[in-house]
């Protein structure tokens, strides 16, 4: 009898164990959160354009899985302070569109919508936070483990102000 109650015991503890280890994931009743976890995890980062530069992302589902919170930071070189900053993604169900918010250590905010194309795995990002300037992102996975992303700043001609680009690899 005995033998019987630490085999159940030592059971549930393993399940307990599993199931406490277990990372959420998005909201299982809202099926259109589901792209935004192509940015869970843990992501070694390179900037590419206007220079190379190095840093690191962690993405984590929070608030029932209603949100992805992403924390990111950018190392320091030789022209350029460290960086870091918080972004929230989620897809508002009202609306019916994807919505991010950005608070940087510059001290900068902004909000921004989104598209998701399922057929090339693309996020497209769009922000007015300045006046008569647009800041668009585009975040393209050609696998789970990769992130490819540009972002262009352009003013109200669409003249291009400023381009920066890189890879996001996760890490295993």
């Amino acid at each position: 009898m005995l033998d019987k109650f630490v085999i159940a015991t030592i059971a549930s503890m393993v399940v307990a164990c599993s199931l406490a280890a277990a990372e959420p994931g998005p909201h299982k009743d809202i099926p259109e959160l589901l792209p935004l976890d192509h940015w869970a995890g843990t992501w070694t980062a390179q900037a590419e354009k206007p220079k190379p530069r190095t840093g690191e992302s962690r993405g984590e589902w929070i608030v029932d899985g209603r949100y992805l919170q992403v924390h990111w930071k950018l190392d320091a070189d030789n022209e350029s302070p460290a960086a870091s900053g918080t972004y929230l993604m989620t897809y508002d169900v009202k609306q019916k569109v994807y919505r991010q918010w950005h608070f940087n250590s510059d001290g900068f905010t902004g909000e921004a919508t989104g598209e998701w194309d399922a057929a090339t795995n693309t996020m497209t990002w769009t922000a007015r936070n300045a006046p008569n300037r647009t800041n668009a992102v585009k975040d393209r996975f050609p696998s789970n483990d990769v992130r490819l992303w540009g972002m262009t700043i352009t003013d109200q001609t669409g003249a291009t102000l400023f381009e920066m680009n890189g890879k996001h690899q996760r890490r295993k």
